[in-house]
């Protein structure tokens, strides 16, 4: 659902209900946090946990909410409790791991992505990050695996193109750079 301002009335409709239903309070705090009403989508999503504190989505919900007004660490922390309830819930893995690379958490962000390679070993997505995050820390080689593993497991990908394409350019292999370049506007000729 991409209006978020529509799904308010009808999760409130749900909340009318069954007001200790965990589920509705975290689609309500991620429609209220899209939609900009920050403090409202911390309010909804700490009454998710209340209402059901083993709930992955409402602690995620939470997490993300939080995030927008600056808690970072109590963000980093709610995603680490929904991690603890369900090891495999690769969703809660990425967030975490976008929390650990904005508190220059870089190992325990790598970390996060090999276990999500571990459930998932064709996932483009966390290749992607791994080669971002190796590119942040000046792990060059690495980066460049992981990116052209990246487009490799998902060549419609015009992210790890892109990527791919800057850690080639940087490298002066102008040829490789140009080639990833103009896969990028293959699959993405207007952007």
């Amino acid at each position: 659902m991409n209006n978020y301002s529509e799904a308010i009335p009808t999760v409130l409709a749900g909340l009318e209900v069954n007001d200790r239903y965990a589920p509705l309070y975290a689609s309500l705090s991620r429609a209220y946090t899209y939609t900009g009403r920050y403090l409202d989508g911390v309010e909804m999503g700490l009454r998710g946990i209340e209402s059901d504190p083993t709930s992955v989505e409402a602690r995620r919900s939470y997490a993300y909410a939080l995030s927008w007004i600056g808690e970072s660490e109590e963000a980093t922390a709610q995603l680490e409790i929904a991690l603890a309830l369900d090891l495999n819930y690769v969703p809660t893995h990425f967030e975490l791991a976008g929390q650990y690379l904005a508190q220059n958490r870089d190992q325990e962000a790598i970390d996060l992505y090999d276990r999500i390679l571990a459930l998932q070993p064709r996932n483009s997505r966390a290749m992607l990050r791994l080669c971002e995050t190796y590119r942040k820390v000046g792990q060059f080689e690495r980066a460049i695996g992981y990116c052209g593993d990246a487009v490799i497991a998902d060549p419609t990908s015009t992210s790890a193109h892109f990527q791919l394409g800057l850690l080639q350019y940087n490298r002066f292999e102008f040829a490789g750079a140009i080639e990833s370049f103009s896969q990028c506007l293959v699959y993405a000729p207007d952007d």
